[in-house]
């Protein structure tokens, strides 16, 4: 059986993402991922909503997953009552330790399975569950991976990130208790839900009149496809996004917010040098498509990766530059600016894709948020913060972006490795190794400060090194 996501409630932008991460995480076959389901506790006619039961051949988990950043002061405890955290702001949050919560979760699927378990045919299995003989672990899921946090080490608590959620299934639990058979039978105790697994086309697989030549992109939230028109033979990208169909209302406003977005878009960029002309928006089943003019390319980071930039690097910063002023001035932001979201043409002219999660001056961003999902390691720490997107500058983050690929451009590494450094505004400068380099290590430290009026005088410094 294939691992699957399955949806039984209306989820927050940032809950759909961290779904999909785990989602990718996990092994292929037998691990079923159950999110938002609704059981009662025990004496109680109310419903308690919980965040993620997951069903696989190691038994039953449920994982509270919690959107914490920063640091969290003390050692995690089973025997304290709440955890403190400092965000980026040094404001310190008091909240309920997720560990007691994933145990009365833990214990209310235990007791709800128990009593539900009459139509299960596996007798072995009804017997397990009947009896309580089933043990549902509680464990927690702290969804960003650059939380600063310890567990008190006298204790075995199950508490993972995305670095370590493998070790669940493949050092804490790696007894497989349950078969193919008896997975779907727990699960079909929940019901229907609806899933949003992104599965990837196939050469060959037909969507609407286009036809898949290749995959080009597998990434977390989106898949991008080079196609062919059926009709015409024209080559063109296909960009497949994977919708929730549970809330159908919101699915509509959001297919159609974005289709406006796109034309908007399109419309202000169009026949424009530095970006691919976009051509259309349109929902199939539960995705939603977006084409646009095909070019022979290959992405910044790989022109960095096969070391072709050396010599060439103001000839592909200055074009950079000049893109970025481009579509400011068309009072567009990008928002997503990194060395896989430019391209690199047979000329060596370069292009800006993927304005998934792009600003219109004037226009509401779609979503909750949602472009809080974009590239993590190039995201302005701003954003994991108190974000008000009508007081922040929205160049301020396309600067901070363009500071990061500045420096990946000139050492082949990323400037930070956690959030908690970016924070902190330090970076190695040691390797940055070129003409001027006092003058480009200024403006990426500027491009790259937490202080938002900073990044306009390192973009100013950075032309100017351009000029030099």
């Amino acid at each position: 059986m294939k691992s699957e996501i399955i949806i039984y409630s209306d989820m927050k932008e940032h809950e759909y993402e961290a779904i999909r991460r785990f989602g990718d995480l996990v092994p292929e076959e037998n691990f079923m991922i159950l999110c938002g389901i609704n059981a009662k506790k025990e004496n109680s006619n109310v419903n308690r909503e919980i965040d993620v039961l997951l069903v696989c051949p190691m038994g039953i988990f449920i994982l509270e997953m919690k959107n914490y950043y920063g640091k969290v002061i003390h050692p995690i405890s089973i025997n304290d009552r709440n955890i403190y955290s400092v965000s980026f702001n040094g404001t310190e949050i008091k909240a309920k330790n997720p560990i007691h919560i994933a145990d009365e979760q833990s214990k209310i699927i235990g007791d709800y399975i128990s009593k539900n378990h009459k139509n299960i045919k596996d007798l072995k299995l009804r017997n397990m569950l009947a009896n309580n003989t089933m043990r549902v672990y509680g464990t927690v899921f702290f969804t960003d991976e650059t939380l600063d946090f310890t567990v008190n080490e006298n204790e075995k608590l199950f508490i993972y990130t995305p670095l370590n959620i493998k070790d669940l299934w493949e050092k804490d639990f790696k007894v497989k208790i349950l078969n193919e058979r008896q997975i779907n039978e727990i699960i079909n105790i929940f019901g229907v839900g609806e899933g949003v697994i992104h599965n990837t086309f196939k050469q060959g697989d037909k969507i609407q009149n286009y036809e898949i030549i290749s995959l080009i992109k597998d990434d977390k939230l989106y898949k991008s496809y080079k196609a062919r028109d059926i009709d015409t033979d024209e080559i063109v990208f296909i960009k497949s996004v994977k919708i929730n169909l549970v809330d159908e209302e919101r699915n509509k406003q959001l297919v159609e917010e974005l289709g406006k977005r796109d034309k908007k878009t399109g419309a202000k960029l169009k026949r424009n040098p530095y970006v691919l002309s976009y051509l259309a928006t349109f929902q199939q089943d539960n995705y939603l498509f977006t084409l646009s003019e095909w070019e022979e390319h290959i992405t910044l980071k790989e022109y960095i990766e096969k070391d072709l930039i050396t010599g060439k690097e103001k000839f592909i910063i200055s074009q950079v530059v000049d893109a970025i002023d481009n579509i400011h001035s068309k009072t567009i932001y990008h928002r997503d600016i990194n060395d896989e979201n430019i391209i690199i043409l047979e000329d060596e002219s370069i292009k800006l894709i993927n304005f998934d999660y792009a600003k219109l001056a004037d226009n509401q961003t779609i979503g909750e948020l949602i472009f809080k999902e974009s590239s993590d390691r190039y995201k302005a720490p701003e954003v994991y913060g108190i974000y008000d997107e009508n007081k922040s500058l929205q160049e301020n983050l396309d600067y901070y972006s363009l500071g990061v690929m500045l420096y990946k451009i000139f050492t082949k590494n990323y400037p930070y490795s956690t959030l908690t450094q970016s924070m902190q505004g330090k970076f190695d400068v040691s390797k940055i190794n070129i003409e001027n380099k006092e003058l480009i290590i200024s403006a990426i430290s500027k491009l790259l400060s937490v202080n938002e009026d900073n990044r306009a005088l390192g973009y100013k410094e950075l032309k100017e090194w351009l000029a030099c």
